[in-house]
């Protein structure tokens, strides 16, 4: 009976266990349930578990109601969803989570009243007497004061168990003595306010001639507050310009777009020239776009446009994207981080208007209700975000660019699903026809192969005015010591920032840590403070204006005070030892105290729009130096930044994972290049431990090319990715015991099954082994690393077996495919 109204991506109500009413979406119409891929997988479970023996199929359930007749999205975006799902061994319901907002769909409330007049007869009224339960439940109806009440709070008050509350519950409406319904309400809805339009009857009086000019000079049409502003007027004035029949009262939509005060300044801005180099990197997209666009020819992989820092690479993105708007197609671009995003909203909305969205995590419910439904309708057709852009519902898609492609932060670690936006970007390139397009001064070594091999790659050797790329110089902090120099900065770097704040000029300095400490301990007794909930210790933060300071865990989030005396040998000989963002902070004030400074790091950025007020602050020139964790080496173009210090560059290539050489690699080049970008040339200084590490002399260099060809050879020796697929499996629960004989089973289970099919040679199984950190939130954490060197097949073995392991009695599993996070 409501074949007619029901489509894939419908919004629906269905009965479903105790809730009796959830809402869901429909991701697939057929008329025979055995012939779907639910039906089939049931059936087949079931007959595994009935021995052979003929089942029935699963209970279905009718849909109660359509909540919403316009589809949020269509089959062929849903089935985008699906492979999600089925790549990264995701439930299909977890990736619509993470697909669609959660404001867009119902809020069910579940409320309770008495079905007779709350009154002390009711008890004797009935023709049995009531358990202990129910008694309690209906004197807690008859005494609230609207009547009705919602099971939530009725359940919190009754204090009885879920188990006796629902049974109670159900006898009662069996009786038909409390009744229960649902409150249906959307989570975000449309935005209205009150605005005043002109009839078209001419003003009375000569207040009323002014209201009306201010009205036509603002358009016609103006909220009621404003109008009062406006025109210097009062709300009873316009009230009784209604009455007359001079203007009237309208219910607007007004749209909520964290971009309108950008709209609203709008101005068209010139392209500006490109460069020789830049000129034919164009000409090369371009054409492989208008192939794609207009010919129809298929996307067989992505292009990668690889050019130094400050060398471009955005202008370019920016005419592709007036190339595929111009043939009627929509654009995604994607940043690594949502602090970048307001900078380049900026120069897209000066290209190009109101076309222009944003989708990130940090958007109101109301700016994402609004911006889906401008994507949807078509009057969005360019979109920034960050990683979960690639799966917001975009129609025409014609252009997929990703720049900085080589960050990590594209990659989901928690929760499911644990997808990577480059790896779905190319799947939804190929899927609707659009071409793909990395940027990087640093490509990831795997895209930078592959490009290579495919010929899809252009080159944008030098910077757009062709400023050299700054100077690199290595500072041996061994020898500042011998030299007598205990502190955290070197003789040079100090030299230097004395000679750019005499100049007038700004410094960016990166340790990437924040707090003032990284750690605390004893010296007397070597005792370390570690957090109570996790195997980590607790890191020393200390801002301005905290006498004693605090100790926070940055997993967990546990707090504890700072402790003058060691807890377990009451010396008086605790100390704080390692760098953060706060502790730089403090010793460059006491450097340079004319200086101004600021400080960019999670703790500064944790409230929304601190990065856009710092940054905006620092390019303005309303400060001298910059402090911050790896954010500030992204993105950040600022022409009176003429130094860079990195104060502990070995560090980012010390971590225990097979990507670390990478990962510093790219760091140090990245931050290096905000550094000389303006009329001045650029310096940078890195501090280490460790001069004769190659990829930090080669990071010093900025020689990608040596750089990648050698970690290439390195991964190939060991087998790991480009070489081999990382699967990890973390297993987790709060009994250290349980945990560990679920890794042990789970690896048998898992070799057994694949022994099949797969030689050793083909899919290796490390482990199980207690995680690097073993503890997080009071769970102990054990892993399996599988390597799969059989590609898609392999794949699809590993994850379709594990997806039919579910975790029992508090063990919970995570599964990572492409696993980038081995921590």
């Amino acid at each position: 009976h409501l074949k007619d109204e029901v489509f894939v991506g419908s919004q629906v109500l269905i009965p479903f266990g105790n809730q009796e009413l959830i809402s869901g979406y429909v991701v697939a119409l057929h008329d025979d349930l055995a012939a779907t891929q639910f039906g089939a997988e049931r059936i087949k479970e079931s007959a595994l578990q009935a021995d052979g023996q003929v089942v029935t199929l699963p209970k279905t359930r009718p849909i109660v109601e359509v909540l919403e007749s316009e589809p949020l999205f269509d089959r062929a975006y849903v089935s985008l969803l699906h492979w999600v799902a089925e790549y990264y061994a995701a439930g299909i319901a977890e990736v619509i989570a993470a697909a669609i907002p959660s404001d867009i769909g119902p809020r069910i409330k579940r409320i309770a009243r008495l079905a007779v007049p709350a009154n002390d007869t009711l008890f004797v009224q009935l023709p049995r007497s009531f358990e202990p339960q129910e008694e309690v439940i209906m004197r807690q109806l008859q005494n609230a004061k609207s009547k009705v009440v919602s099971l939530k709070t009725l359940k919190q008050r009754s204090a009885l168990t879920q188990s006796k509350f629902y049974a109670a519950l159900t006898r009662l409406r069996q009786l038909g003595v409390v009744i229960v319904e649902n409150e249906n309400a959307a989570k975000a809805a449309p935005k209205t306010v009150q605005c005043v339009i002109a009839t078209g009857e001419p003003g009375r009086t000569k207040k009323q001639q002014e209201i009306l000019s201010a009205l036509s000079r603002a358009g016609g049409q103006l909220p009621v507050s404003q109008l009062s502003k406006t025109a210097s007027t009062t709300a009873s004035t316009i009230k009784k310009m209604c009455s007359d029949g001079v203007l009237q009262v309208t219910q607007q939509e007004i749209l909520r777009d964290p971009l309108q005060s950008l709209v609203d300044k709008h101005a068209s801005v010139p392209a500006p020239s490109l460069t020789p180099h830049q000129s034919a990197a164009f000409s090369t997209l371009s054409e492989q776009l208008t192939d794609i666009l207009d010919h129809g020819r298929p996307v067989e992989g992505p292009w990668l446009l690889h050019g130094v820092t400050g060398s471009g690479k955005t202008e370019i993105y920016m005419r592709l994207i007036e190339d595929a708007l111009k043939r009627g197609r929509s654009a995604l671009m994607l940043v690594p981080e949502i602090s970048l995003t307001p900078q380049l909203a900026q120069r897209l909305v000066g290209r190009f208007g109101n076309q222009v969205a944003v989708w990130h995590s940090a958007l109101s419910a109301g700016e994402r209700f609004d911006t889906w439904r401008r994507l949807r309708a078509g009057q969005a057709r360019v979109l920034l975000g960050a990683r979960s852009a690639i799966l917001a519902s975009l129609p025409d898609l014609g252009l997929i660019i990703l720049d900085e492609e080589h960050d990590s932060s594209y990659k989901q670690s928690s929760p499911s699903p644990r997808y990577h936006a480059r790896t779905v970007a190319f799947e939804r390139g190929k899927r609707e026809n659009a071409l793909i397009l990395l940027g990087s001064a640093t490509p990831d070594v795997a895209t930078h192969r592959d490009c290579v091999a495919a010929n899809r790659i252009v080159l944008l050797p030098e910077r757009v005015f062709k400023q050299p790329l700054p100077k690199s110089v290595l500072v041996d902090m061994r020898q500042e010591y011998v030299m007598g120099n205990g502190g955290i900065f070197s003789l040079p770097l100090q030299e230097k920032m004395a000679q750019r704040l005499q100049r007038g000029e700004q410094i960016i300095l990166l340790i990437n840590r924040r707090g003032y400490a990284s750690h605390v301990f004893c010296k007397a007794c070597g005792f370390v403070v570690r957090c109570r909930n996790c195997s980590v210790s607790l890191v020393f933060h200390q801002t301005a204006g905290e006498r004693e300071g605090r100790l926070v865990c940055h997993h967990c989030a546990f707090t504890a005070t700072s402790w003058r005396t060691c807890p377990a040998c009451k010396c008086p000989f605790i100390k704080q030892f390692g760098l953060g963002t706060q502790r730089v902070e403090q010793e460059v004030a006491d450097l340079f105290p004319a200086a101004r400074l600021l400080r960019l790091d999670s703790d500064i950025t944790a409230k929304r729009g601190a990065f856009e007020e710092v940054f905006n602050t620092f390019a303005s020139g309303g400060a001298d130096i910059l402090i911050g964790t790896q954010i500030v080496a992204k993105g950040l173009d600022i022409a009176k930044v003429t130094l860079v210090g990195v104060l502990a560059a070995d560090s980012a290539f010390n971590l225990p994972d097979y990507r670390s050489m990478e990962r510093g690699f790219q760091l140090l080049t990245q931050v290096s290049g905000r550094a000389g970008r303006g009329e001045h040339p650029g310096e940078v200084v890195l501090q280490t431990y460790s001069l004769d590490l190659p990829a930090l002399t080669l990071a010093r260099k900025q020689d990608y090319a040596t750089f990648a060809q050698q970690e290439l050879a390195s991964r190939e020796a060991f087998e790991y990715p480009p070489f081999s697929q990382i699967i990890r499996v973390v297993l987790s629960s709060e009994a250290i015991e349980q945990v560990e004989a679920a890794a042990d089973q789970l690896a048998e289970e898992l070799s057994s099954h694949l022994e099949q099919d797969f030689t050793e040679d083909q899919v290796k199984i490390l482990g199980p082994a207690p995680c690097l950190i073993e503890r997080i939130r009071g769970r102990f954490r054990y892993h399996l690393i599988i390597k799969n060197l059989a590609e898609n097949r392999g794949r699809t073995a590993i994850t379709r077996f594990l997806r039919t392991r579910r975790g029992q009695g508090g063990l919970v599993m995570a599964i990572d495919v492409d696993a980038l996070d081995l921590i």
